[in-house]
């Protein structure tokens, strides 16, 4: 074969390569952008209706209170959600997030995990009351029990306190972690709702005895 052919096919060859390559990059960055967009707006449209559970109860909040708090078109809301009811599960696991890493970093020897939720909760009383208001969901609470125990495991192993000591003493560390977990926030759900009428400094002494 002719050494200017064979060269010019390597060449093509070679071009053919490199063009792949750049069209992946390419549409790597595309794709990286696009989910850095899709984000962002998830995000701006999370922070809306959490805005907006601060003021109105999760059952009277609309697609469109939404749209407006956020300034987003409907279209713009459906692309990302499919109802409110998918946003409001979104938003449930981004607050049990919040709630524990803003817990983790109050927390000492001396002030327990069910002290730091307890406050954490109290400054943000309505936003916990209007989930739960008129809502039969218990996905919220579903996530902090969730969260909350795998917490409450990891905090007892670094902690003396009574509580930390019989979660470390017991045959079962997990389980008995589910169990507190479960009946704290069962505690907590009632005490938002006003079915225990404590202050906050009761429920606090409360937690301490359990």
């Amino acid at each position: 074969m002719d050494l200017g052919i064979l060269k010019e096919k390597r060449l093509c060859g070679l071009n053919y390569y490199n063009f792949k390559h750049y069209l992946g990059a390419k549409y790597r960055r595309i794709l990286e952008l696009s989910n850095f967009t899709r984000l962002r707006t998830q995000n701006i449209i999370k922070d809306a209706f959490m805005e907006l559970l601060k003021e109105k109860t999760f059952s009277s909040i609309t697609i469109n209170h939404i749209c407006e708090k956020a300034m987003i078109h409907r279209s713009t809301f459906y692309r990302h959600y499919e109802d409110k009811y998918e946003l409001f599960s979104d938003a449930s696991n981004s607050i049990a997030i919040s709630l524990f890493e803003q817990t983790k970093q109050g927390m000492d020897l001396e002030r327990t995990l069910f002290e730091e939720i307890i406050e954490y909760i109290d400054v943000n009383r309505t936003l916990f009351f209007n989930i739960t208001s008129k809502n039969n969901s218990l996905e919220l609470y579903e996530k902090l029990i969730q969260y909350g125990s795998k917490d409450l495991y990891e905090t007892s192993m670094k902690y003396n306190d009574p509580l930390s000591k019989r979660i470390q003493n017991s045959e079962y560390p997990m389980v008995l972690c589910d169990f507190y977990c479960s009946g704290f926030f069962e505690i907590i759900k009632k005490w938002i709702g006003n079915e225990y009428p404590f202050s906050k400094e009761e429920l606090i002494r409360i937690s301490k005895n359990f």
